[in-house]
């Protein structure tokens, strides 16, 4: 990680590619927001469709562990995920620019589901 006035993400990687991840889950109102930020090369996200595919199921795996964790069960059809979002952070076209990638879903809460204390 660089030694930088943001946040940092731990270093992970896909395919041998590196990459830093922010993972995050938080209940909003009846849902329960979950969220990924990948910080990769912008050549990566372009030109490497087996990396896209093994983040994007990554992904996926990971919010049926907090829809799982939060509800008790796994129901893919009440999930909403939304497209991945590519967001340029550098601004100038450099060889090794680095882009990050939004990951977001809603999972419903289920309401009549009681909480032992």
């Amino acid at each position: 990680m660089k030694n930088t006035k943001a946040i940092t993400m731990p270093k992970g990687k896909v395919n041998g590619i590196p990459f830093e991840l922010l993972d995050t889950a938080k209940q909003l109102g009846d849902n329960v927001l979950v969220l990924r930020t990948l910080e990769v090369l912008e050549n990566t996200v372009v030109d490497n469709i087996n990396w896209r595919e093994k983040s994007y199921n990554s992904y996926l795996k990971r919010v049926e562990e907090v829809s799982i964790d939060w509800t008790g069960t796994f129901d893919r059809d009440s999930l909403i995920v939304h497209s991945p979002q590519i967001i340029d952070v550098e601004g100038e076209k450099e060889p090794d620019r680095r882009v990050l990638v939004n990951f977001a879903a809603l999972i419903p809460l289920n309401k009549k589901r009681k909480e032992l204390n």
